[in-house]
């Protein structure tokens, strides 16, 4: 009787976890991590708009992005999440200063 020919999982390696799991799982729950709490600051201004001023806004994004710019630059275990983190909320004070101060925009 060959185990192999009764599961033929075994056969195709899913018995085992795969090589670089334990490398990558983290990785990529801390990208996700970083992509959705960056995300999550955005929704969240764009939610509570009406309550916070100008410079509010502008302090929070500015604030996220130097906060994560610096986490990126001094943990290298948290490099790629934190920066992935920077870069989502750079693209948030831009969107956000384009729509604060349009340039070009017909009155």
């Amino acid at each position: 009787m060959n185990p192999r020919q009764d599961f033929p999982g075994l056969a195709a390696g899913l018995a085992a976890e795969p090589a670089d799991l334990a490398l990558w799982l983290p990785r990529g729950v801390a990208v996700l991590a970083a992509a959705l709490g960056g995300l999550g600051v955005v929704m969240w201004i764009a939610a509570n708009w009406e309550s916070m001023g100008r410079v509010g806004h502008f302090a929070l994004l500015q604030g996220l992005v130097l906060a994560s710019g610096l986490g990126a630059g001094l943990i290298q275990a948290a490099r790629l999440p934190l920066g992935l983190l920077a870069m989502l909320g750079i693209g948030a004070l831009f969107a956000y200063f384009g729509q604060t101060y349009q340039t070009g925009a017909d009155a």
